[in-house]
């Protein structure tokens, strides 16, 4: 009798994350304090705000929201890790999803893909990249805890 295990694929990821890091680095770097707003014509509005900054990491929360009066919404958050030490930027939490494991079983309880990490982390780019290329960027200021 033959095991019907799945072999394990990991992808490396390393190349992704440097990327992303770079991408966030550019963010900060052209706006001073801790929240940066871009609003994009088609509606779509995209927030990023620095959670926690410490020596060798830093937490940075993201926010990408279409506010629309038809039915169709988007409010996307992530909770992106970066380490300045290794100059990589990771998701560790996406829409209340909790932390990703390097790979999932096929099928699994949550019907997560086997390489969600990834596509998450792939996903962060892909909007870094969308906002830097065509919006108008805003400051906003911080949100004080009331």
């Amino acid at each position: 009798m033959t095991s019907v295990c799945a072999s394990k694929h990991y992808y490396n990821q390393t190349p992704l994350y440097e990327s992303n890091y770079g991408k966030l680095l550019r963010l900060f770097r052209s706006v001073s304090g801790v929240c940066h707003s871009i609003k994009h014509p088609t509606g779509l509005h995209f927030e990023i705000a620095l959670q926690e900054d410490h020596r060798y990491t830093s937490v940075v929360g993201i926010i990408v929201a279409l506010k629309t009066h038809s039915t169709m919404a988007l409010n996307l958050t992530m909770t992106v890790r970066m380490y300045h030490d290794a100059k990589v930027a990771e998701v560790v939490n996406c829409s209340g999803q909790g932390s990703f494991e390097p790979e999932y079983g096929y099928p699994n309880k949550h019907m997560l893909q086997r390489d969600e990490k990834r596509q998450v982390n792939q996903l962060l780019g892909e909007w870094l990249d969308f906002f830097a290329r065509r919006s108008e960027t805003t400051l906003a200021e911080p949100q004080d805890a009331a």
